[in-house]
């Protein structure tokens, strides 16, 4: 993968008050490369991918789905914004997977990775499962707990992506805000999993 043209590419969609974040969530992406050993090239591009749609009107994000065949639920109909990772993802592969473009530049665990970077799902690829915790506790986050589930992500992936999951649910409930039901099933798939490592 020749991440440089992916990067120059990335680079000139994202809005500027973006790029410290994407900068910092890909950061974090070589240091989880290193400690889980994907490979860098496809988590880098994931990082740099995973918001160059964030700062799209709420109509632009519902047309450019439609437009690329996404499946749009009614959650995704009232708050578009949840549509910005599977559009940016669906761009990744217009501009990448295509015939002409080289094919060491498309790799289907970024488009996963990018696509589910906000709500999460099950069975995540540690591609994928990095992404999100990347994009949840790269350096510029503060929020309380923050630095919990920083530290765990270095010592137990799945333990790390529930805890995230779960704060992340008990802040919406906080705020009786709608619960995307992906990450509803993907915290009950990470539950079983740290179950199972339980003694019975």
């Amino acid at each position: 993968m020749i991440f440089g043209d992916i990067k120059k590419w990335a680079e000139r969609q994202i809005a500027p008050n973006r790029i410290e974040h994407v900068q910092s969530v890909a950061a974090m992406m070589g240091q989880y490369a290193e400690r889980w050993s994907f490979r860098l090239e496809a988590g880098l591009t994931a990082a740099w991918i995973h918001d160059i749609c964030r700062h799209w009107s709420w109509d632009s994000l519902l047309a450019a789905a439609v437009q690329h065949g996404l499946p749009v639920s009614e959650l995704e109909q009232a708050y578009p914004i949840l549509l910005h990772g599977p559009v940016a993802a669906e761009l990744y592969r217009e501009a990448f997977a295509s015939p002409s473009a080289a094919p060491t530049l498309w790799c289907q665990d970024t488009y996963n990775a990018v696509y589910y970077h906000t709500t999460g799902r099950p069975k995540m690829s540690r591609v994928e499962a990095c992404l999100y915790l990347a994009d949840a506790v790269e350096a510029g986050r503060e929020y309380p707990g923050v630095e919990e589930v920083r530290q765990l992500s270095f010592i137990d992936l799945d333990e790390a992506l529930l805890l995230s999951m779960e704060r992340s649910l008990e802040y919406l409930l906080q705020r009786r805000q709608l619960i995307h039901p992906l990450t509803v099933d993907a915290r009950n798939w990470y539950l079983n999993v740290s179950m199972s490592k339980e003694p019975r």
